[in-house]
């Protein structure tokens, strides 16, 4: 069996919390969530003239003969997640990991160190973030540089030495941005979330200058919940890249239920806030008891507001 010896960018980009989308969905319509977000990263990965290898349970493996084509398809993928009305919907985000180095390519396959290393950057990722090693970023152009940031250096298995890993900073604040070819700016794009939050006959605004906003039985919480089941500091909303997020930070966990969906139980977990439901704390029950947190999300585009 032949090889070629060569040099790609390999980019693993992989669906976070793909197991939450079974419990919330059930298993054909989480497989064909999964499965649409996997085909709108493999249109992003040809139009930048890269090559889908594989796809793996919830993951897409690429490779790119140009390293600057790869850095503009991993800043792309994101931005199409956030621009597609469905994902946008159900809160699908993913974590991307890229480095160029040495392949082995075997027909329709690609093996050897630089696939390893870019598994591991995968692996290293959060939600919505991009990693890369100090290797691949020391050969981008000044104006893909701009873009980047150090987080230290870390151990890969098979290597040596640590390798210094880089985040590819996609967007900023809570707005999607994207790098334009030739130049360092970053251009504003995609909708603006606004939630509102219903407790004890009371409207409250979440503003996204005003995050992390605090729910819980202390007092120096934003929202202050009295009850025994609720945790002093229970829960927390953050704004990121342009949504709400709800961060389950107690003892008894929270409930919440998201319209015409099946409660989902977040302990010590967090998941996407969108259209509108409920948020219980400490105990299920129904949405009308006494500490029910009613919430709705929205988003707003430069022309309208439209259910997120």
């Amino acid at each position: 069996m032949s090889y070629e010896k060569t040099k790609l960018a390999i980019v693993f980009a992989d669906i976070s919390k793909s197991t939450q989308l079974f419990e919330a969905y059930g298993n054909l319509r989480a497989r064909n969530i999964v499965s649409h977000t996997l085909n709108l990263l493999s249109e992003v990965t040809k139009k930048y003239e890269g090559t889908v290898i594989k796809e793996i349970g919830d993951e897409v493996m690429c490779t790119f003969e140009d390293l600057e084509k790869a850095v503009e398809a991993v800043i792309r993928m994101p931005q199409a997640l956030l621009e597609d009305p469905l994902l946008i919907e159900v809160g699908i985000v993913i974590k991307v990991g890229l480095h160029y180095g040495d392949v082995l390519k075997e027909e329709n396959d690609v093996y050897g160190d630089a696939v390893n290393v870019a598994a591991r950057m995968v692996q290293l990722a959060r939600p919505e973030q991009i990693i890369t090693s100090r290797d691949t970023v020391d050969l981008l152009p000044r104006y893909q540089m701009a873009s980047m940031r150090s987080l230290g250096s870390v151990q890969v298995r098979g290597k040596q030495d640590d390798i210094e890993i880089y985040e590819l900073l996609w967007q900023s604040d809570a707005t999607d941005l994207t790098i334009m070819h030739g130049q360092s700016s970053l251009v504003r794009r995609g909708p603006k979330s606004q939630l509102t939050l219903r407790y004890s006959g009371q409207d409250i605004s979440v503003a996204k200058e005003k995050v992390p906003f605090m729910i819980g039985r202390g007092d120096k919480n934003d929202l202050v919940v009295q009850d025994q089941s609720v945790s002093r500091t229970h829960a927390t909303i953050e704004y990121r890249r342009g949504k709400y997020v709800l961060i389950d930070r107690s003892t008894n966990g929270t409930f919440l239920q998201i319209q015409d969906e099946e409660t989902v139980f977040l302990h010590r977990d967090q998941m996407h806030l969108r259209r509108e439901g409920v948020i219980l704390l400490g105990q299920d029950g129904s949405e009308s008891c006494d500490h029910a947190i009613h919430f709705q999300c929205a988003y707003q585009s430069d022309d309208e507001v439209i259910n997120a």
